[in-house]
């Protein structure tokens, strides 16, 4: 059941529908299966992939109160805080609620340092949309860092790790020039290059 879900998602948008009842079957039928969890997070997947953010963030948040010790939970609670954002629009509050679940993420004991880039970088632009400039450089610069303790040390980093790194200093110089500090800014991209990040 598992595997023809995947097989169904492989299909295209116009099986993602199928490819969510298949999960849910599969969930309904072997409740106790390891793959469980992975199977409500492909769930909250397709349905971002269908721009269902508040049935996704609702699953994610779920599968936070099912599996508080699973390995991967950290990646459900990214992805609600994403869902959180793409719902927020002109809503302090949503941003509030993101930004809370954010700030939780990056606290998490053994949280891998690639998804400690991203929730770095998505933290910071929380912070932006709401025009805290001062707040969302003081994040960046914290990550930055905190993650970038040498130029060798980028290397350690995925490719996905690395893309949101090279986000984070890309938003850092932008904002650093448009405060005026050009000197900064110009040693941000510097250390981009440095690093050899994309």
């Amino acid at each position: 059941l598992f595997k023809a879900a995947l097989y169904c998602e492989k299909r295209g948008g116009e099986y993602f529908l199928e490819a969510i009842q298949l999960h849910e079957n599969f969930i309904q039928r072997y409740p106790q299966n390891q793959l469980v969890f992975h199977a409500r997070m492909r769930q909250g997947d397709l349905l971002r992939k269908l721009n269902d953010f508040a049935g996704a963030q609702l699953i994610y948040q779920n599968l936070n109160y099912s599996h508080p010790e699973h390995p991967f939970r950290y990646l459900a609670e990214l992805a609600r805080a994403d869902c959180l954002l793409a719902l927020a629009g002109d809503e302090p509050k949503a941003y509030q609620d993101a930004l809370f679940v954010l700030e939780g993420l990056i606290d998490l004991p053994q949280l891998p340092l690639d998804a400690q880039a991203e929730v770095g970088y998505k933290w910071g632009i929380a912070l932006l949309k709401q025009g805290r400039n001062e707040e969302a450089l003081k994040v960046f610069t914290q990550m930055t860092g905190r993650l970038l303790l040498s130029e060798s040390t980028a290397g350690s980093f995925l490719d996905r790790g690395q893309y949101w790194l090279s986000r984070t200093l890309l938003e850092m110089g932008k904002l650093l020039k448009v405060m005026g500090a050009l000197d900064a800014a110009q040693r941000i991209y510097q250390k981009l290059i440095a690093c050899n990040l994309p």
